[in-house]
């Protein structure tokens, strides 16, 4: 599982992409507020990571590796440590381990300039997050 950055889509990992998927599964979601799922409000990491575990029992049905970069490493990291059985191994790239002040007014921030970039149409093959 591929997990993106903050203010980016799927696309961030397409050369990633192409040279694992002739030997790999790869799950590449759409998360909230990004790519195609960028109509939808990020609530918390917690919520998010549940939907991960959710989507990784549905589509995969055992652990997955998961590589995460910036939120996307934060995510990771949460998935990991809510929801172990649905985790083999963890990459993290960027994760920001140390809580930020103002959080509240950064998402918020976030959320308001982050469909600037990413509602476009997005053929990279990533996965809507409702789907």
């Amino acid at each position: 599982m591929l997990l993106l950055g903050g203010g980016v889509a799927c696309w961030m990992w397409n050369s990633l992409r192409h040279s694992l998927e002739p030997r790999c599964r790869l799950v590449v979601p759409h998360l909230p507020g990004h790519g195609q799922s960028c109509s939808e409000a990020y609530i918390s990491h917690p919520m998010t990571a549940r939907a991960l575990h959710d989507l990784v029992m549905q589509r995969v049905g055992r652990p997955v590796a998961v590589i995460g970069l910036s939120p996307g490493a934060q995510l990771a990291i949460a998935l990991a440590a809510q929801h172990p059985s649905a985790v083999s191994r963890v990459m993290v790239v960027s994760p920001q381990a140390k809580p930020m002040a103002f959080e509240s007014l950064t998402l918020g921030l976030l959320g308001i300039s982050a469909p600037t970039f990413c509602c476009e149409s997005d053929e990279e093959g990533g996965l809507n997050w409702r789907n």
